[in-house]
């Protein structure tokens, strides 16, 4: 049986080589290994916060997710979005603390994005403590299935006045889910098999935080 994604990534390696597709678009970066940092500051203290604002002791953060989190989703990734009424389109995703001097003390750790890497604007922001499921692949979001037009392929924004065809591989939803009762769920396309994983990881981890299965440091 072939490694899980998960094995290979606690070997400190993604595979990044993928099957292309004709007339599908494909993304691909090199693989490379991944070092095997301890937990920043940072990471420690999101996990913390979103342990207490759970009612629940901090947990003890595994290695898999120490790499994905340290050198990968820390810097923030370029994924496509999906929305109902228009193509998908790129946004640049972080897990961070708001300023409390802009959004208040109770902003806390949250998922967000920006329009681009270069922009100081956050157009959206999740608080990460909402964070309640990590869900492989866009089976059964509305967004994800308009665009489908034949298995395995999604219709993209396009270029040139052209359709511009994309592989609907590494795709995430995040379900958020508010103490008011409240849901929303948000399905991302992610542009390598690298960032994929590694994001797949950190918020299934974070969505997880509180579980009777997960130890506490």
């Amino acid at each position: 049986m072939p490694p899980s994604d998960e094995d290979q990534l606690r070997k400190s390696t993604f595979d990044t080589q993928g099957h292309s597709r004709p007339d599908v678009t494909s993304f691909s970066t090199p693989s490379q290994p991944f070092s095997q940092p301890s937990p920043s500051s940072l990471l420690l203290a999101l996990v913390k916060d979103v342990a207490l604002r759970r009612g629940v002791c901090s947990p003890a953060i595994p290695p898999e997710v120490v790499i994905a989190f340290e050198n990968c989703v820390r810097r923030g990734t370029p994924m496509l979005k999906f929305v109902l009424h228009d193509a998908p389109h790129e946004r640049f995703f972080m897990i961070k603390f708001l300023d409390p001097k802009v959004y208040g003390a109770e902003a806390g750790p949250v998922l967000c994005w920006y329009t681009n890497a270069r922009s100081s604007t956050v157009r959206r922001y999740l608080p990460l403590a909402n964070l309640i499921a990590a869900i492989d692949g866009g089976d059964g979001h509305p967004a994800v299935e308009k665009r489908m037009v034949r298995p395995g392929v999604i219709k993209g924004a396009a270029f040139n006045l052209k359709a511009n065809y994309l592989g609907a591989d590494h795709i995430l939803q995040w379900h958020f889910s508010s103490p008011a009762g409240e849901e929303e769920l948000l399905a991302v396309k992610l542009l390598c098999k690298k960032s994929y994983v590694a994001w797949r990881i950190v918020t299934e981890f974070f969505s997880k935080t509180g579980s009777v299965l997960m130890p506490s440091m």
